[in-house]
C-alpha cells in the first residue's frame, strides 16, 4: 500500500541514500516495478484564513501577483505532497509564494485557522474542524477536476492552470502478478468500498473521489512530473 504519492515523490526528493540505489531504481519508477491494483484519491484544499479576501483560485492568484512574496502558505512539511502542490501552483501561475513547513497536516491547518499564514494546502480531513468552526474557508482544491461532493469549489484549471495534485492511496501487487488476479483484486476492493457501511466510514475519514483505475491508467507519468517540478524548485536530488 502506498499513500500520498510517496512512490513518485520520495525517490526525487531524497538527497542522499543510505546505500547506493540499484540500477533498477534509477531506470524505472517504483510503480512500474509493481502491479497497481486500485487507487483512491481525495483533493487537497486551498484553505484560507477568513481575513484573506479571495473566493477562489483565480482571485488567490491575482492577489499573489499584486503582492509578490507576501503570501505565506502552510504545508505538512518540506517535500510533502502539500508542499509540492503549493509550489506547482506557484510555478504554473508564475507567482511568488513563501512556503512555511509544519510538522504535519494538523499543525498546518491550525496555523491557517490562527492567521499565522494566509493559506495552506491541506488534506480535507485535517481542515474540516476549522472549516466547521468558521476559522478557515475553502478557496479551492489542487486537483484538475471538480470534486463531485463539492462541485462549487474552484480548481486551478478554472484559472487556466494545468495543475493536478491530489492525495491518493494505492494498493499494489508484486510485479508479474497475472492480470486476471489483478483484475479480481480490483473488483473485490471496489465492491467493498461500494458497500453502504463502508461508504459511511470513508466519507467521514477520507472521502474517495476516484476508485478502480486500471493498472495501465495508474502509470501516468507522475514520476516525470514530480522530477520536473523538483528540478524547477532547485531541490538537490541524488537520483536525477
Amino acid at each position: 500500500v502506498s499513500e500520498a504519492r510517496s512512490m513518485p515523490t520520495s525517490p526525487k526528493l531524497i538527497r542522499r541514500m543510505p546505500a547506493p540505489p540499484s540500477p533498477a531504481i534509477l531506470i524505472e519508477p517504483p510503480s512500474i516495478r509493481m502491479e497497481p491494483v486500485v487507487k483512491a484519491s481525495i483533493p487537497q484544499l486551498i484553505a484560507i484564513h477568513p481575513s484573506l479576501d479571495v473566493k477562489n483560485v483565480r482571485e488567490l492568484i491575482d492577489h499573489a501577483r499584486a503582492n509578490p512574496g507576501k503570501l505565506r502558505f502552510a504545508s505538512a512539511g518540506n517535500g510533502s505532497i502539500n508542499h509540492l502542490a503549493g509550489e506547482w501552483l506557484a510555478q504554473a501561475a508564475k507567482i511568488q509564494l513563501v512556503h512555511v513547513p509544519y510538522k504535519g497536516g494538523a499543525p498546518a491547518a491550525t496555523a491557517v485557522a490562527a492567521g499565522d499564514v494566509q493559506f495552506g494546502v491541506i488534506a480535507l480531513p485535517g481542515a474540516t474542524p476549522h472549516l466547521k468552526s468558521g476559522r478557515a474557508k475553502v478557496a479551492g482544491i489542487t486537483t484538475g477536476k471538480k470534486w463531485p461532493p463539492e462541485p462549487s469549489w474552484s480548481t486551478p484549471r478554472d484559472a487556466g492552470l494545468d495543475v493536478d495534485a491530489s492525495i491518493w492511496s494505492g494498493l499494489f501487487a508484486p510485479k508479474g502478478t497475472p492480470q486476471p488476479i489483478v483484475d479480481r483484486l480490483n473488483a473485490e476492493v471496489r465492491k467493498t468500498l461500494e458497500q453502504p457501511d463502508v461508504q459511511d466510514v470513508v466519507r467521514v475519514a477520507a472521502p474517495v473521489s476516484r476508485v478502480g483505475e486500471s493498472s495501465a491508467s495508474l502509470r501516468t507519468g507522475e514520476e516525470l512530473a514530480v522530477a520536473q517540478l523538483v528540478r524547477a524548485m532547485l531541490v538537490p536530488s541524488g537520483n536525477d
